[in-house]
């Protein structure tokens, strides 16, 4: 056990009180008065200086991701992506184009003037989405609707052969689609 010299000269603070032995050493909540109150300012006097450095950094943390949180809310949750590269000429192929991600990509390819196949599942969802697409961009490109169920290994065979045999070229295969196991 320490005593209460090695401490005020590890301090530099003067303790008055007996610590919980009975001794002359001050109790853990550092520095107290004649009458047994603890004063607040010796417990932070009291604090390593790796506390301290550690309630700061914490702090800065905190603070830290707040700021991209705020920053995230008000301004990139709005943003949407943007591009003005030409797409014209290329044939791409969007599996599972009829809805969610695969529909948002159809739409920002054909403003790009990209030819478009969409290989989907439901073609009256398909129908529904290229005739969307044709409404927001009405100078669009040529988009065609091939079914894919790729659930059936069948179905994969027949859209490979059919995409195979009438188009010379694809540039881009997106692969939106899943079949969840």
């Amino acid at each position: 056990m320490e005593c209460v010299e090695d401490r005020e000269a590890l301090h530099g603070v003067a303790y008055k009180g007996t610590g919980e032995s009975g001794d002359s050493c001050p109790g853990p909540t550092g520095r107290a008065d004649d009458a047994g109150h603890v004063n607040g300012d010796s417990i932070i006097m009291a604090l390593e200086d790796w506390a301290v450095a550690l309630v700061v950094i914490g702090s800065v943390l905190a603070v830290m991701c707040l700021l991209s949180f705020v920053y995230y809310w008000f301004v990139l949750r709005y943003r949407v992506a943007s591009s003005s590269v030409s797409m014209k000429g290329k044939t791409i192929i969007i599996t599972g184009a009829s809805s969610g991600i695969g529909k948002a990509t159809a739409l920002g390819l054909a403003r790009r003037g990209a030819r478009l196949i969409l290989a989907c599942r439901n073609e009256e969802k398909t129908a529904q989405v290229i005739s969307e697409i044709k409404q927001k961009v009405p100078q669009g490109p040529e988009i065609l609707y091939r079914h894919l169920d790729l659930a059936s290994l069948q179905s994969v065979r027949k859209c490979a052969e059919q995409i195979t045999r009438e188009e010379s070229h694809i540039d881009t295969l997106i692969n939106n689609a899943g079949r969840h196991i």
